[in-house]
């Protein structure tokens, strides 16, 4: 009868076989996931709003901070530019004109509060968070409009 094998050696030679039969085996290439332009449009708008506002140096809320951030007017840009490009993706899936009017309209409004979030120099701290908040709300009353007509 032939001796037992050493527990460590077992276990030794069981994991090279997990990893070779892991291995072994051929993987499709994963496809990318679907994404609706609708859906990746309105993400964009409000990843842009939030990442450039907590990027504007002059901003009340990183004001305090040692190292302020930079990039603010690259962000806007970068903002602009990416969701006009997403806009153009979603407006083919949008069938009526209602529809569009309501979603270029929530684009306007996705703008201004975009250009609204550096404080104005005779500005104060209140009435900055007072007008860029009126704004975020002007945005978000947009994109239920569009919602409404949409159901």
């Amino acid at each position: 009868m032939p001796s037992p094998l050493p527990i460590p050696l077992l276990l030794l030679l069981s994991a090279f076989t997990v990893v070779a039969a892991g291995c072994s085996h051929r993987t499709l290439p994963e496809q990318a996931p679907v994404v609706d332009p609708l859906a990746a449009y309105r993400l964009g708008t409000q990843r842009a709003l939030a990442s450039c506002s907590e990027a504007d140096p002059n901003s009340h809320s990183t004001s305090l901070l040692e190292h302020p951030p930079t990039g603010f007017g690259r962000c806007v840009a970068n903002a602009r530019t990416e969701s006009t490009r997403k806009l153009r993706a979603a407006l083919p899936t949008i069938h009526t004109p209602e529809l569009r009017s309501a979603l270029q309209a929530y684009h306007n409004a996705f703008l201004e509060a975009l250009d609204a979030i550096p404080a104005r120099p005779e500005e104060s701290s209140p009435a900055h968070s007072l007008r860029f908040q009126y704004l975020v709300h002007k945005t978000s009353h947009a994109w239920t409009r569009f919602e409404m007509l949409e159901s």
